[in-house]
């Protein structure tokens, strides 16, 4: 059966072809939302466009991102504190250490989608790298740094966090990876130390910020926002949290990332 390709999207489609400079690709934000992460946009605020009513928010695409999977867009975002999976890491554990020893094998990590194998089989990553002392790459460095800070290890976490982001600096990293970085060490900071380092988590947010403004990813602006919002309200700064937190919600509703909008409208409406 053949199903031709027709409907709104179709039209979209054809509509940012129109408007788009030479050169250029342009994005509606239905799939600005899609990939965003994957891909460095810039926001080009509201147009008019041509057979639609209202205004319509586009995007440019500016070239490839530092993202490339659906976990990778999940830790980006802060993944939550991995519990209660001891006894599936100890049997990963056991079977690998087993193929150490010249006994391979093959096993299988089966569940329902979302259930949580990718986050499973990257904590076993960072478990046998961190005993074994292998490079690790700057975005498990970041995750494994969080980890340190739920389980209460801040001087590790502390030290992983301002290393990773201190070599993307120094090394001129991929400087979408390294406003994920920056923001990583606010939220590092602000979950071991507080308010008291409210100086370093200022100044790890405004450069990324700056680098969401050097580099076009206004895609992540949001979480900036988000993040500003967590240390205002360390420093007890109630206005400054609401105001930051309806300006992350203003984004995310622009974006057409309902699900975020909507988690911060919850934030707003629980104070």
């Amino acid at each position: 059966m053949r199903c031709p390709s027709c409907g709104h999207e179709n039209r979209g489609a054809a509509r940012m072809e129109q408007i788009a400079e030479p050169g250029t690709i342009l994005l509606a934000e239905p799939t600005a939302a899609l990939v965003s992460g994957y891909f460095a946009l810039r926001d080009l605020g509201l147009t008019r466009v041509r057979g639609v009513q209202k205004p319509v928010r586009i995007f440019a695409l500016k070239g490839a991102g530092a993202l490339r999977t659906r976990f990778d867009v999940s830790r980006a975002r802060g993944l939550t504190r991995f519990v209660g999976r001891d006894g599936d890491l100890q049997a990963l554990e056991a079977a690998l250490e087993s193929a150490r020893q010249g006994h391979g094998q093959v096993v299988g990590v089966v569940g329902e989608a979302g259930l949580g194998k990718s986050r499973l089989c990257f904590a076993l990553g960072i478990m046998r790298t961190t005993r074994t002392n292998l490079a690790v790459e700057p975005s498990a460095r970041l995750h494994l740094a969080e980890a340190y800070a739920g389980q209460g290890d801040a001087e590790r976490a502390r030290r992983l966090a301002r290393e990773t982001v201190g070599s993307l600096i120094e090394h001129g990293g991929n400087r979408t990876l390294t406003i994920y970085a920056n923001l990583a060490l606010a939220r590092v900071l602000q979950r071991v130390d507080g308010a008291a380092a409210a100086g370093d988590i200022r100044a790890a947010l405004d450069r990324a910020e700056a680098l969401v403004d050097e580099t076009g990813a206004e895609t992540v602006q949001p979480f900036v926002h988000r993040e500003r919002a967590e240390l205002a309200r360390l420093l007890g700064d109630e206005a400054g949290r609401r105001r930051e937190l309806a300006e992350a919600q203003r984004l995310f509703a622009a974006m057409g990332a309902a699900g975020n909008a909507a988690a911060v409208a919850r934030e707003l409406g629980g104070t």
